[in-house]
């Protein structure tokens, strides 16, 4: 008998794009296929900003249909990852009381200096182990609370992205682990919600349901959705849900030290442990503890990373030779070096409308070489993100109290060859990059170890090296960052 071939559905949903990707499992390899992807925009009503969530779940059913006419019954699972912070609320009879709003909505603005009233910014640290942002769900829900939002009385359930569509894919109501360490809600050490935070934020603590871990057979797909999309064999699986979670999956332990980058619109480094580091170090260097799989801890420094190039690339793009990423690297290949540096997290760049203009404008107040031409402008951003890497490598280190031998860079930035190589340099490690889907295979190894497939995450690190195959870059001229390292760093310095 040949082998039996099984498919499983991935639902990766991005801010920017929702995709459905498939993989085709032989019981040695992956082989990914797209099966449809939509794109992802926020909508606006007055002067918020929400996302058009049953637009994203007519898509999810679409996708659906489309992967069961392809491949039929042979589709075992079905999983959800998606980004963090953001929720729904559900009224008793488990219907959406209004669309989720989006983290950057403008409803947190200035929510600090009434949060710090009731709580100070290190006791919500310590208890959540989480960085202090106005976007993380804590907030966005302690402004409802300011507001009296009618919503939030009306709340029976709430919540996460994920769990929204799980429950309405299977009608189970459960918070996944991962995603709900986004939050800010949950408890670092105890892993469960955090009661007494909450009742002193004034957040209702029992519309908030069970929290369960990755791993766990949600069940069957609706019985509508089967009538709707024919898939009837398949299970859904609540994977690692929060999309860097489910990324960071995918990368092994080995008898080294290695940090993880998933590498895209931001830029999340950081390492697997077993247990939170909540001191003052990680406090002042903005790390984040995350829930893993398995039971594990992601100690994370998150910064923006490629948003810059997007924005610049959109910008450009507005002209009539619209350039693709390739161009754009051919272009910085061929600027001049060192010309110029910026701060990739600076809020200039964060509230712009214009990157190109907003780099430029950097340059100008800092002093330095203003960048004109597209090759200079995306060169001065891949340096500047190259000595992000090598600040971030070094607070972690410093946190973790280990010196790293390996940076292994996955998601979409990897791709990025030329990024990659300065990276070494600028950190002085090996850098291995690979896998570019990691998210997608992440939720994938995860249907596979809750269906029962494969044996464990080693087994599922060894189909993924069998798979996809890894690049690796070592240092080649670290001796010219330092310099260049000690320019960054005095820039943030005076910021």
């Amino acid at each position: 008998m040949g082998t039996k071939i099984k498919n499983y559905l991935a639902f990766d949903l991005g801010a920017s794009n929702i995709r459905c990707m498939v993989g085709e499992y032989d019981e040695k390899k992956i082989r990914l296929e797209e099966v449809k992807k939509f794109e992802n925009h926020h909508i606006q009503t007055g002067r918020h900003f929400y996302w058009d969530i049953q637009k994203i779940f007519h898509q999810i059913k679409e996708c659906l249909q489309i992967a069961y006419e392809k491949y039929g019954d042979s589709i075992a699972g079905i999983g959800v990852d998606s980004w963090g912070v953001d929720f729904g609320l559900l009224d008793s009879s488990g219907r959406l009381l209004q669309d989720p709003y989006t983290a950057r909505d403008p409803q947190t603005e200035g929510i600090f200096s009434h949060a710090f009233k009731r709580i100070k910014r290190e006791e919500i640290y310590q208890i959540t182990g989480i960085t202090v942002l106005r976007l993380n769900t804590l907030f966005q829900l302690f402004s409802l609370v300011l507001r009296d939002d009618p919503v939030l009385k009306k709340a029976d359930r709430f919540l996460m992205i994920p769990d929204l569509i799980n429950y309405w894919l299977t009608g189970r109501i459960e918070c996944n682990y991962t995603t709900a360490s986004t939050s800010q809600l949950l408890n670092v050490y105890e892993r469960q919600w955090a009661a007494p935070l909450l009742r002193t934020m004034g957040i209702p603590f029992e519309i908030f349901p069970a929290i369960s871990q990755p791993g766990i057979i949600l069940g069957h797909l609706l019985p509508d959705i089967i009538r709707e999309s024919g898939l009837s064999n398949a299970k859904v699986v609540s994977v690692a849900s929060h999309d860097t979670a489910s990324a960071f999956l995918t990368v092994p332990a080995d008898k080294g030290n290695r940090l993880c980058l998933s590498s895209g619109t931001w830029g999340l480094m950081g390492s697997n442990i077993d247990d939170p580091i909540v001191n003052e170090k990680a406090l002042e260097y903005d790390l984040s503890n995350e829930g893993g799989a398995f039971g594990k801890n992601r100690l994370l420094s998150m910064r923006p990373n490629f948003w810059l190039l997007q924005e610049c690339r959109r910008s450009w793009n507005m002209g009539n030779n619209p350039l693709s990423w390739d161009d754009i690297i051919f272009h910085a290949r061929n600027a001049k070096g060192f010309t110029s540096l910026i701060n990739p997290a600076d809020e200039i760049f964060i509230l712009t409308e214009d990157m190109p203009k907003a780099v430029q404008q950097y340059c100008e107040i800092s002093g330095q070489t203003i960048p004109v031409s597209i090759g200079e402008t995306a060169r001065v951003i891949f340096e500047s993100l190259a000595c992000q890497y090598r600040m971030m490598k070094l607070q972690l280190s410093e946190v973790l109290n280990k010196e790293p031998d390996t940076l292994n860079i996955v998601g979409g930035g990897s791709r990025n060859d030329f990024l990659n190589q300065m990276a070494a340099d600028a950190c002085g490690v090996k850098v291995v990059s690979g896998p570019a889907e990691a998210t997608v295979l992440g939720n994938i190894i995860m249907q596979l170890i809750a269906l029962g497939e494969i044996s464990g995450i080693d087994a599922g690190h060894e189909v993924i090296k069998a798979s996809f195959p890894y690049r690796t870059f070592v240092p080649e001229r670290s001796e010219i960052w330092e310099p260049i390292y000690s320019k960054f760093t005095d820039l943030l310095n005076e910021n």
